[in-house]
């Protein structure tokens, strides 16, 4: 006997529907239902003189209809766990995306040439018993990177400050990502992002995501290929700056490398010979073979120096006198460190340059002084150096920037990022540009929107009410619009960098949040385009039009991911990419306006007979679509701008160059600064080249380069 009382869901075939296909069927049946619900009533409400409108709106949601199953295929992959074949997809993607990163920043920190390659040395301080044979006791860096490179194991790497334990992540990173056949993938991860407060793991996963924005595209990867990839040893940590934490932090990373299984496979950790020490305690690595990073030999420094500077040997013979006669003096030990062997060279590199200054006993009477000299130099030195290139050569720095502007710029940026630290907050040391709005009063982002909402939607409302004899009325309801809307938009702190494609909503807190803005953003839509179409044409265009509008202006909000890797993850890029965001959104508030305009343009109402001309009515079609187009772009497009990270940072970047702190171009100042090698790229954030960089611009000493007239002129 057949069962009643249930209905069963079939398919063309006759088969029962799963749960999944079962959605696919009932969500798009109940929308249909509600929108025609929904134009039922207005035509019941508002009188069948508004059937043209309500058709209009049915008519442009069935044209629609082809685009909705491929819609409902992307939307239903939400969450939807990655296949094997996509998590290797995203390895692979992942390892050309680290290989193009830091071979560029390798080739911008002198890494590839033979002449710039340093004599660092180094020995194995502690090993795992019984490992005994595994890794050579010490020596040159480059038998240390073919050894690791063969044979990866877990590894803590140890140093003085300036001693090339970034540069030794940098060679590790390129030696193990040239192995296709490897499993694991090398990825360098900056420790001082990292708050002690979140879960070392999760942070992890968040920063690579971060770091690597293409792996959260779910369309392409699925919804945990970053995960898995980390989850089953796809990746090979590389740890740098463990110093650079506070002291709870570091104790914390130990105590995970000790206790936490994912670190019995092979990774990198990078610290100063002291901070680990009393970090490690009487506990010692547990059981991680711990190298230490020598000082380089005397020998080493004056090869180095005759290499570089074999055709002007001259200017150097007093440096090198005394680096032989004085192994244990001042100078020989300063230049034992990389860093400031490299420092020295850069900072003496022009003719006009004498080294031998650095032996004046009265000006540097301890090797701390002869650093800070070094350091404080270096800015001045490779911003003066550079004149203007003959050609636009994208490689090569602008050389617009006077050493005194690029050494107030940088102490300014030194000395923000030196407070955020002392504030407790993450990332003491990357420099976001979309996160620089911090510096910025919260007024300032207020009042913005405000006034410029109200100016602008005052403007356009004089002008279209203007052309039915209301101008005073069309100006009060757009300062009114604009102000409001201001207001509300002003409040919302900005997103991070995104891109628009579509994005799936997640069900979580953050996804939550996301959705309660994205509501947000509908109804201050439907607001604007409600009212303006209500009281130019009638009520019930005015309800369409405003469903229209909030529809786009929310939707708008879910057309974002990250991009795909076909170049390096840069700052730059990731604010091209925020940009376009903010471009396409205006030219889909735009194409929707034109959409909307012409249709009310050929309504017939009271205010089409207050036209202060006479027009036909495919006139009148021209004119609503041309005013439509306006008011669409410029509504959505400042909308998407003021809650954009671009369009935080335009305010930030104007608000910095009024109070003098940075320049009013201050993306393509801190692009020449990384090709000058004083900033380096983690990712879509800049960092200072080394942290005794950034500690020393922080203190803000003055050399002399606040004086732009050393600036020599371009050829």
């Amino acid at each position: 006997m057949a069962e009643t009382g249930t209905i069963h869901l079939v398919g063309l075939d006759g088969a029962p529907l799963d749960g999944r296909m079962r959605r696919r069927v009932v969500g798009p049946v109940v929308l249909w239902l509600f929108l025609a619900a929904g134009v039922t009533w207005v035509i019941m409400r508002y009188g069948a003189g508004s059937v043209t409108a309500v058709s209009g709106i049915v008519v442009a949601l069935l044209a629609s209809a082809p685009f909705a199953p491929a819609v409902r295929r992307w939307w239903t992959r939400n969450g939807v766990a990655s296949t094997a074949s996509q998590v290797n997809e995203a390895a692979l993607a992942l390892r050309q995306a680290v290989r193009n990163q830091w071979t560029e920043e390798a080739g911008r920190r002198h890494h590839f040439s033979d002449e710039d390659r340093m004599g660092v040395r180094w020995e194995v301080v502690s090993r795992p018993r019984g490992d005994a044979d595994g890794v050579p006791d010490g020596g040159s860096i480059e038998q240390l990177l073919d050894a690791y490179a063969a044979d990866p194991w877990p590894m803590i790497a140890i140093g003085d400050a300036g001693s090339g334990k970034t540069g030794l992540c940098v060679l590790l990173t390129l030696e193990l990502v040239k192995k296709e056949s490897a499993r694991r993938i090398p990825v360098m991860f900056q420790l001082s992002s990292w708050d002690p407060a979140e879960n070392f793991e999760r942070w992890l996963l968040g920063r690579l995501v971060e770091d690597y924005p293409f792996l959260d595209d779910e369309t392409h990867w699925g919804a945990t290929a970053a995960k898995e990839l980390l989850a089953d040893a796809r990746l090979l940590p590389i740890l740098d700056g463990l110093d650079e934490l506070s002291e709870e932090g570091r104790a914390a990373v130990l105590r995970t490398v000790r206790e936490n299984p994912a670190f019995v496979s092979p990774f990198v950790l990078t610290s100063r010979t002291a901070e680990f020490t009393l970090a490690a305690g009487k506990r010692g690595a547990g059981g991680k073979t711990v190298v230490r990073l020598l000082p380089m030999e005397r020998d080493a420094v004056g090869d180095y120096l005759r290499e570089v500077f074999s055709t002007d040997i001259d200017r150097w013979a007093p440096v090198l006198d005394d680096v032989e006669r004085n192994p244990d003096g001042l100078l020989a030990t300063t230049l034992t460190k990389p860093l400031m062997l490299f420092l020295a060279r850069t900072t003496y590199e022009r003719p006009a340059e004498e080294p031998a200054e650095l032996l004046d006993q009265e000006r540097f009477g301890t090797g701390e002084l002869i650093e800070n000299h070094l350091l404080d130099s270096f800015v001045p030195t490779v911003f003066a150096r550079r004149p203007t290139p003959p050609h636009d050569n994208p490689a090569r720095a602008s050389g617009r920037w006077g050493p005194g502007k690029a050494q107030r710029t940088l102490t300014s940026l030194a000395r923000y990022l030196d407070s955020v630290r002392m504030e407790g907050d993450r990332g003491a040391t990357d420099l976001s540009w979309w996160q620089l709005y911090r510096q910025v009063p919260r007024a300032v982002f207020v009042i913005t929107p405000v006034v410029l909402g109200a100016a602008s939607c005052g403007l356009m409302g004089s002008l279209l009410f203007g052309l039915y004899a209301q101008p005073v009325f069309g100006l009060v309801f757009g300062l009114t619009i604009g102000a409001a809307g201001g207001l509300a938009l002003g409040v919302i702190r900005p997103e991070p960098p995104l891109r628009f494609v579509p994005r799936a909503p997640r069900w979580n807190a953050l996804g939550r949040r996301f959705l309660l803005q994205d509501i947000g953003f509908g109804l201050l839509g439907a607001a604007a385009g409600g009212l303006i179409a209500g009281q130019l044409v009638a009520p019930a265009y005015g309800v369409g039009s405003g469903l229209i509008f909030g529809l786009t202006f929310a939707a708008v909000r879910r057309f974002t991911r990250p991009a795909e890797p076909k170049e390096a993850v840069t700052p730059i890029g990731v604010l091209r990419g925020d940009r376009a965001a903010v471009y396409y959104g205006c030219l889909l508030g735009a194409l929707v306006g034109l959409v909307v305009g012409s249709v009310l343009g050929v309504a017939e109402s009271d205010m089409a007979s207050k036209l202060i001309f006479h027009l036909t009515p495919v006139e009148r079609a021209l004119l609503g679509g041309l005013g439509g187009f306006g008011l669409g772009g410029a509504g959505l497009g400042m909308m998407v701008l003021a809650t954009s990270a671009w369009g935080h940072f335009i305010t930030a970047r104007v608000w910095l160059w009024l109070t003098g702190m940075t320049p009013f171009r201050l993306m393509s100042f801190l692009e020449d600064a990384h090709k000058l090698g004083v900033l380096r790229h983690t990712g879509s954030h800049y960092q200072f080249r080394h942290a005794l960089l950034q500690d020393r611009l922080a203190v803000g000493v003055t050399t002399g380069a606040d004086d732009d007239r050393r600036r020599p002129t371009p050829r």
